[in-house]
Protein backbone atom coordinates (compact mmCIF):
# COMPACT_ATOMS: atom_id res chain seq x y z
CA UNK A 1 0.00 0.00 0.00
CA UNK A 2 2.58 1.76 1.25
CA UNK A 3 4.49 1.47 -2.41
CA UNK A 4 1.29 2.25 -4.01
CA UNK A 5 0.60 5.85 -2.37
CA UNK A 6 4.20 6.80 -3.27
CA UNK A 7 3.17 5.72 -7.02
CA UNK A 8 0.47 7.67 -6.79
CA UNK A 9 2.45 11.10 -5.11
CA UNK A 10 4.96 10.75 -7.52
CA UNK A 11 2.35 10.60 -10.59
CA UNK A 12 0.49 13.68 -9.00
CA UNK A 13 3.74 15.95 -9.06
CA UNK A 14 4.78 14.60 -12.53
CA UNK A 15 1.33 15.70 -13.81
CA UNK A 16 1.04 19.67 -11.36
CA UNK A 17 4.72 19.67 -13.09
CA UNK A 18 3.65 19.68 -16.52
CA UNK A 19 0.21 21.09 -16.38
CA UNK A 20 2.48 24.77 -15.01
CA UNK A 21 5.05 24.00 -17.63
CA UNK A 22 2.30 24.29 -20.39
CA UNK A 23 1.49 27.22 -22.10
CA UNK A 24 -2.14 28.32 -23.03
CA UNK A 25 -3.46 27.37 -26.15
CA UNK A 26 -3.74 31.30 -27.18
CA UNK A 27 -0.10 32.31 -25.83
CA UNK A 28 1.61 32.09 -29.27
CA UNK A 29 -1.30 34.64 -30.60
CA UNK A 30 -0.69 37.35 -27.67
CA UNK A 31 2.86 37.22 -28.36
CA UNK A 32 2.01 38.02 -31.70
CA UNK A 33 -0.71 40.60 -30.63
CA UNK A 34 1.90 42.15 -28.71
CA UNK A 35 4.58 41.95 -31.17
CA UNK A 36 2.04 43.83 -33.86
CA UNK A 37 0.90 46.34 -31.05
CA UNK A 38 4.95 47.39 -30.58
CA UNK A 39 5.11 47.72 -34.57
CA UNK A 40 2.20 50.54 -34.77
CA UNK A 41 3.81 52.66 -31.98
CA UNK A 42 6.07 52.94 -34.33
CA UNK A 43 4.82 53.63 -36.88
CA UNK A 44 4.41 57.34 -36.99
CA UNK A 45 2.39 59.55 -39.58
CA UNK A 46 4.62 62.06 -40.82
CA UNK A 47 1.84 64.67 -41.47
CA UNK A 48 -0.23 63.73 -38.70
CA UNK A 49 0.14 66.01 -34.84
CA UNK A 50 -2.30 67.24 -32.44
CA UNK A 51 -2.94 71.44 -31.79
CA UNK A 52 -2.07 72.19 -28.88
CA UNK A 53 -2.71 76.09 -28.79
CA UNK A 54 -4.67 78.47 -31.28
CA UNK A 55 -4.18 82.10 -30.90
CA UNK A 56 -6.08 84.70 -32.74
CA UNK A 57 -3.65 87.52 -34.55
CA UNK A 58 -4.75 90.54 -35.74
CA UNK A 59 -2.69 91.47 -39.00
CA UNK A 60 -2.33 94.66 -40.95
CA UNK A 61 -1.87 97.92 -40.46
CA UNK A 62 -2.78 100.39 -37.66
CA UNK A 63 -2.65 103.48 -39.23
CA UNK A 64 -5.28 104.34 -42.33
CA UNK A 65 -3.97 104.81 -45.51
CA UNK A 66 -4.02 108.57 -46.93
CA UNK A 67 -5.14 108.40 -49.37
CA UNK A 68 -8.23 106.95 -47.92
CA UNK A 69 -8.13 109.93 -45.37
CA UNK A 70 -7.98 112.42 -47.91
CA UNK A 71 -10.87 111.20 -49.88
CA UNK A 72 -12.88 111.40 -46.68
CA UNK A 73 -11.44 114.81 -45.87
CA UNK A 74 -12.79 116.63 -49.45
CA UNK A 75 -16.11 114.81 -48.91
CA UNK A 76 -17.00 115.97 -45.40
CA UNK A 77 -15.51 119.65 -46.41
CA UNK A 78 -17.66 119.79 -49.52
CA UNK A 79 -20.42 118.27 -47.15
CA UNK A 80 -19.51 120.55 -44.75
CA UNK A 81 -19.57 123.47 -47.61
CA UNK A 82 -23.14 123.18 -48.08
CA UNK A 83 -24.01 124.48 -44.39
CA UNK A 84 -24.56 127.72 -43.97
CA UNK A 85 -23.51 131.14 -44.82
CA UNK A 86 -20.17 133.44 -44.30
CA UNK A 87 -18.55 132.53 -41.32
CA UNK A 88 -20.60 129.43 -40.20
CA UNK A 89 -19.65 128.04 -43.89
CA UNK A 90 -15.82 127.83 -43.33
CA UNK A 91 -16.38 126.38 -39.79
CA UNK A 92 -18.82 124.05 -41.60
CA UNK A 93 -15.93 122.81 -44.08
CA UNK A 94 -13.27 122.30 -41.51
CA UNK A 95 -15.25 120.49 -39.16
CA UNK A 96 -16.41 118.39 -42.02
CA UNK A 97 -12.86 117.70 -43.42
CA UNK A 98 -11.61 116.84 -40.03
CA UNK A 99 -14.88 114.76 -39.46
CA UNK A 100 -14.22 113.03 -42.83
CA UNK A 101 -10.67 112.44 -42.40
CA UNK A 102 -11.35 110.80 -39.03
CA UNK A 103 -14.02 108.55 -40.91
CA UNK A 104 -12.07 107.66 -43.73
CA UNK A 105 -8.80 106.54 -41.58
CA UNK A 106 -11.47 104.54 -39.67
CA UNK A 107 -12.32 102.53 -42.68
CA UNK A 108 -9.41 102.00 -44.07
CA UNK A 109 -8.22 100.51 -40.75
CA UNK A 110 -10.75 98.71 -40.61
CA UNK A 111 -10.79 97.01 -44.48
CA UNK A 112 -6.58 96.45 -44.13
CA UNK A 113 -7.17 94.62 -41.41
CA UNK A 114 -7.42 90.67 -41.29
CA UNK A 115 -7.80 87.89 -38.56
CA UNK A 116 -5.23 85.36 -38.75
CA UNK A 117 -4.76 82.10 -36.35
CA UNK A 118 -1.65 81.04 -35.26
CA UNK A 119 -1.70 77.42 -34.80
CA UNK A 120 0.80 75.22 -32.32
CA UNK A 121 0.66 71.49 -33.47
CA UNK A 122 2.48 68.94 -31.82
CA UNK A 123 3.77 66.43 -34.60
CA UNK A 124 2.95 62.65 -33.69
CA UNK A 125 7.54 62.83 -34.04
CA UNK A 126 7.36 65.50 -31.09
CA UNK A 127 8.37 68.25 -32.68
CA UNK A 128 6.33 71.43 -32.22
CA UNK A 129 5.60 73.42 -35.54
CA UNK A 130 3.12 77.13 -35.59
CA UNK A 131 1.52 77.60 -38.52
CA UNK A 132 -0.26 80.77 -39.47
CA UNK A 133 -3.80 80.21 -41.62
CA UNK A 134 -6.94 82.81 -42.13
CA UNK A 135 -9.37 79.89 -40.76
CA UNK A 136 -9.03 77.97 -37.39
CA UNK A 137 -11.32 75.13 -39.62
CA UNK A 138 -13.28 75.06 -35.97
CA UNK A 139 -10.21 73.73 -34.50
CA UNK A 140 -9.41 73.51 -30.95
CA UNK A 141 -6.53 72.10 -28.26
CA UNK A 142 -6.51 68.92 -28.46
CA UNK A 143 -8.12 68.11 -32.47
CA UNK A 144 -6.24 65.68 -34.04
CA UNK A 145 -5.06 67.08 -37.28
CA UNK A 146 -3.11 66.58 -40.50
CA UNK A 147 -0.53 69.31 -42.06
CA UNK A 148 -0.81 69.61 -45.89
CA UNK A 149 0.86 71.96 -47.73
CA UNK A 150 1.42 74.35 -44.75
CA UNK A 151 -2.14 74.29 -43.94
CA UNK A 152 -3.53 72.36 -40.80
CA UNK A 153 -6.65 70.28 -41.35
CA UNK A 154 -8.91 68.61 -39.01
CA UNK A 155 -7.56 64.93 -39.23
CA UNK A 156 -11.30 63.78 -39.69
CA UNK A 157 -11.30 65.73 -42.80
CA UNK A 158 -9.72 62.84 -45.15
Amino acid sequence: MKTQFSHLAIAALLALSAGACATPANAGDRRHQDYNDHDRRHEICQECGTVRDISRISSGSRRGSTGAIVVGALIGGALGNQVGKGDGRKAATVAGAVAGGVVGNKVSKDNNRKTIYRISVRMDNGRVYSFDQGSSNHMRAGTRVVVQGGRVYPADRR
